[in-house]
């Protein structure tokens, strides 16, 4: 789930960024791509608490810097692109910074299955 929400973004960011839809479509596309990355960050996090369940803590607080340091790293890198070729130059980084982490999640990250079944307190 995780891979696939990474790939839709990145078509996302790639078609927005190489191609001048109107301002509506812009806007329902921003919309779209915001409600991808939201559910991309929750089921990130709990995959991230199930990869070391004795560590979760320190997993969070890892997760969060580099979250922190990938966005610092992203503006640098996103300026030069856009200063130095253009701005679909931009998408087609961001495609393929998601086809990189699609293929890192699902070589590296095991998805176990939830047991969804409650027990009723009676």
């Amino acid at each position: 789930m995780v891979a696939g929400s990474v790939l839709v973004s990145g078509v996302l960011l790639l078609w927005q960024t190489n191609l001048t839809p109107p301002l509506l479509a812009t806007a329902v596309l921003n919309l779209v791509l915001s409600a991808v990355i939201g559910a991309r960050f929750a089921s990130n996090t709990t995959l991230l608490t199930e990869q070391v369940p004795e560590a979760r803590g320190t997993m969070l607080a890892l997760s969060a810097s580099v979250t922190s340091a990938s966005m610092v790293a992203a503006a640098a890198i996103g300026g030069l692109l856009v200063d130095g070729f253009g701005f679909w130059a931009l998408g087609v980084f961001c495609m393929c910074s998601a086809i990189l982490g699609a293929i890192v999640v699902t070589v590296f990250v095991h998805e176990e299955p939830i047991d969804l079944e409650f027990v009723s307190a009676v």
